[in-house]
């Protein structure tokens, strides 16, 4: 077996065809992550590996490595998966088969080898991936500690005859607050309309930019100062851009809940085989009493049941809301090891370094949402 070394984007380009082949959900097919990629680089590195065999790739570890710097001062090498936090599920993309083990054992070997790196973080490793047997194999053989993260929960729509049936299975409190929420909206006299957007445009991102903003920014007025946004992040914000309004529309759905034909809740989907991604979502705070999320994503499951989607994923987080939902979960574990000498001394510091001098009292975007006259701009 060859294991081939992918470190430019024409090679990388290359692999479309095999990558999406082998990838396993929405946000680690080739354009998600390619387009993470191309706005995320600055100077970090691509190390993606390529496993194959009598010329047929069987087997891609997505790799790149992050040059950044620890305690503000010591440069560090990090080796992580690409598509960073705004992805999930990301792990080697191996062919099943008699040869899984082989290929993954290959890729590891590999990586512990000949990759110059400090420190190793496989993060978004999901309990219900393919893989995820071989990580527990062989984590130990190569340091790696496993550290449980965050819940990730969906609903087997295939379990379910119809969405009539679907929601008989939610609880009575859940069923009961969804009618009490059109009760108040058809007493009140609100206009509502639902729309599914394929096309989606700059204007659209920069409108439901803006709803997240007020959103964040209503949070942080109540006393949450680590609020955060991702269309403050210029990288994030021109990679959400870059993907929604330029790639496939078979592949992603903007939806919108309108009031007066003006947006008050959205919802960004990725819709992939057949499993429909809710990737992020929120609402005008000013219509908070109509639950305006729960409204917009009952609407969003019962397009899903119309459309014949087997699977409606929720994605990470540890949000309750989620688990009102949904009929099954799994766990994200990061996976990591401090390769060099360099990166076992900044963990020994930091493990003994007071709390105040390594935790920040707000998140880096708190400025710019406390900033009342701040908007979001394209």
């Amino acid at each position: 077996m060859i294991i081939k070394h992918i470190n430019g984007e024409r090679e990388f380009e290359k692999l479309r065809a095999d990558w999406n082949t082998l990838a396993i959900c929405s946000t680690n097919e080739f354009d998600w992550i390619y387009s993470w990629w191309m706005n995320n680089k600055d100077n970090n590195e691509l190390q993606i590996l390529v496993a194959q065999k009598d010329n047929k790739i069987l087997g891609i570890a997505p790799l790149y490595i992050n040059n950044s710097t620890a305690l503000k001062l010591i440069p560090i090498r990090k080796l992580t998966f690409l598509g960073g936090r705004l992805s999930d599920n990301i792990d080697f993309f191996i062919q099943e088969g008699e040869q899984k083990e082989i290929v993954f054992k290959s890729l590891l070997n590999h990586i512990f080898e000949y990759l110059k790196f400090d420190l190793a973080e496989f993060n978004q490793i999901n309990s219900c991936c393919p893989n995820f047997s071989l990580w527990q194999k062989y984590a130990g053989q190569y340091g790696l500690n496993f550290e449980y993260t965050v819940e990730s929960r969906k609903i087997r729509l295939s379990k379910f005859n119809s969405y009539e049936h679907y929601f008989e299975y939610l609880s009575k409190n859940h069923r009961k607050s969804i009618r009490y929420a059109n009760n108040k909206i058809k007493n009140d006299n609100l206009k509502l309309n639902y729309v599914f957007k394929k096309d989606i445009t700059k204007e659209d991102i920069k409108i439901v930019a803006n709803i997240n903003l007020k959103r964040q920014r209503y949070l942080y007025n109540k006393g949450d100062l680590c609020r955060s946004c991702y269309f403050i992040d210029e990288n994030k914000k021109n990679f959400i851009t870059d993907y929604f309004c330029s790639n496939s529309s078979d592949k992603k759905m903007l939806i919108y809940m309108n009031n007066n034909d003006a947006p008050i809740a959205y919802s960004l989907s990725i819709l992939s085989k057949d499993t429909w991604s809710y990737w992020n979502g929120t609402f005008d705070p000013d219509y908070e009493k109509y639950a305006p999320k729960k409204m917009l994503t009952n609407e969003i499951i019962k397009h899903a049941f119309e459309k014949q989607y087997k699977i409606f994923d929720f994605m990470e987080g540890n949000e309750p809301y989620k688990a009102d939902w949904t009929n099954e979960s799994s766990q994200i574990y990061n996976l990591t090891t401090n390769k060099s000498l360099k990166a076992k001394l900044v963990f020994l510091s930091r493990k003994f370094l007071p709390e105040s001098l390594l935790t920040k009292p707000y998140s880096a975007d708190a400025r710019f949402i406390a900033d009342e006259n701040y908007k979001i701009d394209l």
